[in-house]
């Protein structure tokens, strides 16, 4: 075995590995949450984007049993818009939470550690086949198309948890009735991209399978 592949088996080994223990790591964080309630959580929430003339350029805000960090609010741009912007976002901290809110704040540390563990495991044999010099191994195009839907698929739906979380606890302390407040939840093309681009990735290993196959036909 060569030393290129003796490295490669290795990274795929820690890799497994890692992706193992972070997926335990996140169903332990998320139970540990779940067992907390009713105690205090805190979420991600938006301000509602200012839509009366004559605003006013900040505002307090004092709920029983509910902590704004800071204890002020800064209003989000009046479009709207916060692709790839912080502005308008903040957290809040609510007491008497319930199991459903605990389970949603940290679900997308045990969803993110699902996805690394499904990574790995998918990666694993492309590693190692092509540190062994036989990139297109049967088996591999279909391996990188699930690998780029498990970056698209939890990329996009691992930090909406947290943020159904917030809509949860506006909706439970009536934040979401004052107008103020609303859920921060946010679109983000960002893991689809690089989903397209590993799905792009496999497309050309699958013609590499197939020159390989057509190669072994011919011999």
């Amino acid at each position: 075995m060569s030393a290129g592949s003796t490295e490669s088996s290795r990274l795929a080994a820690v890799l497994v590995a890692l992706g193992v223990l972070t997926a335990l790591w996140g169903v332990a964080y998320d139970v540990a949450g779940i067992t907390q309630a009713p105690a205090g959580l805190t979420v991600p929430v938006a301000v509602a984007p200012a839509n009366a003339a004559g605003a006013p350029d900040t505002a307090s805000v004092q709920v029983p049993d509910v902590t704004v960090q800071d204890g002020w609010l800064a209003p989000a741009q009046a479009s709207g818009v916060r692709l790839g912007s912080v502005d308008g976002y903040l957290s809040l901290h609510a007491w008497r939470s319930t199991r459903t809110e605990q389970a949603l704040a940290r679900g997308d540390w045990m969803l993110g550690g699902a996805g690394l563990l499904a990574m790995a495991l998918l990666l694993r044999p492309v590693l190692r086949s092509t540190a062994a010099g036989r990139p297109f191994i049967p088996g591999n195009a279909g391996r990188l198309l699930g690998a780029g839907a498990v970056i698209a698929v939890i990329g996009t739906a691992a930090p909406l948890l947290p943020e159904l979380a917030g809509a949860l606890v506006l909706n439970r302390t009536g934040l979401d009735e004052s107008g103020m407040l609303v859920p921060a939840l946010a679109w983000r093309p960002v893991p689809l991209l690089v989903g397209t681009v590993v799905a792009a990735l496999a497309a050309a290993f699958r013609h590499g399978e197939q020159l390989v196959e057509d190669a072994e036909g011919t011999v």
